[in-house]
């Protein structure tokens, strides 16, 4: 169901929205030609998308961002994946029929091949999308190398620079925008948090003063009846909260 949902979410925009620039350009080659414009003006900055967590769905759309959260029943199992996927699958065909009614007011589809607008848009496409790519530090995997042992000083130092640079202004640290969700989610705030308590065990500088930070940020998403939740609005999740008292040291 989950599958099901999270293919219907991301099919509906794409109707929607082509259906919408038909109405403008009544061509249908012409509506294929000018998708790839319409992702590069999202790839700029993605106006929709979202990060889905042991069935924690975090949805952003704009500025607004949401958590509907898999376990509270199966309306919300299904409407996770159905709303994340049209989120982030929509802001790449929102700008579609704004095109499609700029093509038509400039009488493009006399005087230009669809193929040809097809393939500048691709190229716009392809360069847009590379200039806004992000490298993003993997969290996971160094969590996986301090835990396996042997991280030599001088990697580890290099990654407290980059945790700093994920460091957001309430102490959270992680990936946050692009394509993701609008705020760090607990499985990255714990892996930078045990990446900066043995950076600080060895002396690293800057690592005690982000830890400092991580761990208030971290004890501020306690739920009040217990346990931590992956995003703000969900549910506990037993095995991240069991890391999270330990990090806090309860």
């Amino acid at each position: 169901m989950p599958v099901a949902a999270g293919l219907l979410g991301a099919l509906l925009p794409v109707v929607l929205a082509c259906a919408a620039s038909l109405a403008f350009v009544h061509d249908p080659l012409w509506v294929i030609a000018l998708m790839p414009l319409a992702a590069a003006l999202n790839s700029v900055r993605p106006m929709g998308g979202g990060m889905a967590v042991a069935q924690s769905y975090r949805i952003r759309l704009f500025g607004a961002g949401w958590t509907v959260d898999g376990r509270r029943g199966p309306a919300a199992a299904s409407a996770g994946p159905f709303l994340l996927a049209a989120a982030t699958v929509g802001g790449f065909f929102l700008a579609l029929p704004l095109l499609a009614f700029a093509a038509r007011e400039l009488a493009l589809p006399a005087r230009s091949s669809p193929r040809a607008v097809a393939l500048a848009g691709a190229l716009v496409a392809l360069v847009v999308a590379g200039l806004a790519h992000r490298k993003e530090a993997p969290l996971p995997t160094w969590r996986l190398l301090l835990l396996a042992g042997g991280v030599p000083d001088r990697a580890l130092a290099a990654w407290v620079l980059r945790l700093g640079r994920l460091a957001r202004p309430d102490g959270s640290i992680g990936h946050v925008g692009g394509l993701g969700s609008d705020v760090v989610g607990l499985h990255e705030q714990l892996d930078a948090e045990l990446v900066l308590r043995e950076a600080e065990r060895r002396g690293i500088p800057g690592a005690a003063r982000l830890r400092a930070q991580a761990l208030d940020a971290l004890a501020r998403r306690e739920l009040p009846e217990g346990g931590f939740p992956v995003y703000p609005g969900g549910l506990s999740r037993e095995d991240l909260s069991r890391r999270a008292r330990e990090a806090l040291g309860r």
